[in-house]
């Protein structure tokens, strides 16, 4: 990598993620590491956890950037063993015995105009406004209102469909499959935070990654549809933002390993309803979707050589990344006008592949890292 340091990386992401997007008493930043550390590679993943700090030091990645916090509350001890998932100090203990600096990007991305921007499009709707506008003068917003891209209406068994086929997950769905819906609330994740704000407005139908039982046999109870797409499968897009973000500030694709989760849940309708392809379309189609930010006016340098570019994409979803960076231009940096054109070469691992083990997982990277 170009000579930049962990500080470095920091400021690339916290230029085009901005604190002030994040949710009050968030947890982002540089959580384990040094600032003035020299970065050798940065592996991208959507949890800290210790599979995958050994993967990103399989990798020769000295710096992991996230998604999720690797805590929220800090940890009381600091051991090898887990104690709960990766909300302990084994995360921490792992990272720095490895020497994997943590980083966490967290409600500062899901708020940002370009990553919700990214999900609708998934969704195939169009940004009407915030459901809690956050950051307002910078676009931001936790939770999203929306209309169908094309006709004023389409029914909740289309849009179920829609996300079963672009987040490569099966979506589960309180409502009539005909229930016709104009206008849907959106939101990332956890979807708890907001579902006042649901009951205020009254949507037809929200769309989240999770939501505890009693909340939708609430919002069921008001006429209000839901489709829950899992929270990891709502958020993994988030790792390919990251990473063509740095791409478009001057990090090396092939200097950014995207980490597949070590483990994630799955269903046996999820094996009978995915094609054996789906990865390797979703792969192109997602890398021609993303709308990417800048973080500043330098001009991304040429790619190195050998880098591996990804198919060209089909003209509609050509037209669709064209349209995102046109509606995105606002939150480019002022003296950057026009978003530069992306030229995929990073290889990435699509979310919609079968989980694998801790200890295969390297050998997979290998594969797909040239």
């Amino acid at each position: 990598m170009a000579a930049r340091t962990i500080g470095d990386i920091e400021q690339i992401l916290l230029r085009a993620f901005p604190l002030s997007l994040a949710v009050p008493d968030d947890r982002l930043g540089l959580f384990v590491g040094d600032r003035t550390e020299m970065v050798s590679h940065v592996a991208i993943a959507l949890d800290a956890t210790v599979p995958m700090i050994k993967a990103a030091a399989a990798q020769d990645c000295n710096l992991l950037v996230t998604h999720h916090p690797p805590f929220w509350d800090a940890p009381k001890r600091f051991t090898s063993s887990a104690s709960a998932g990766s909300v302990d100090g084994a995360v921490v203990y792992a990272a720095a015995r490895a020497g994997v600096a943590l980083m966490t990007m967290h409600t500062n991305v899901d708020c940002a105009p370009n990553a919700y921007k990214l999900l609708l499009n998934m969704m195939e709707l169009r940004y009407v406004g915030a459901l809690r506008p956050q950051a307002l003068a910078q676009g931001g917003a936790l939770g999203q209102l929306a209309h169908p891209q094309i006709n004023g209406t389409i029914t909740l068994q289309t849009l179920a469909a829609t996300c079963e086929r672009n987040f490569g997950q099966l979506a589960k769905v309180w409502g009539s499959p005909q229930k016709l819906l104009w206008q849907v609330a959106v939101c990332s994740g956890a979807g708890s935070e907001v579902v006042d704000d649901v009951l205020s407005i009254r949507p037809d139908c929200f769309v989240t990654g999770e939501l505890r039982h009693h909340e939708n046999v609430c919002l069921a109870d008001e006429g209000i549809a839901v489709i829950e797409l899992g929270h990891d499968a709502s958020e993994l897009p988030y790792r390919q933002l990251l990473q063509m973000t740095l791409e478009h500030n001057g990090v090396f694709p092939l200097d950014i390993v995207v980490l597949e989760p070590s483990a994630s849940w799955w269903t046996m309708d999820t094996l009978r309803a995915v094609p054996a392809n789906v990865t390797s379309q979703r792969k192109s189609q997602w890398r021609e979707d993303i709308p990417v930010v800048v973080a500043n006016a330098e001009q991304r340098p040429p790619a190195e050589a050998g880098a591996i570019v990804a198919p060209s994409a089909p003209a509609d979803l050509a037209a669709v990344r064209q349209a995102v960076f046109a509606s995105n231009a606002s939150v480019v940096s002022p003296s950057t006008t026009s978003a530069p054109t992306v030229s995929p070469t990073a290889p990435t691992v699509s979310p919609t592949s079968p989980s694998v083990s801790a200890s295969a997982e390297s050998d997979i990277i290998d594969k797909e890292r040239p």
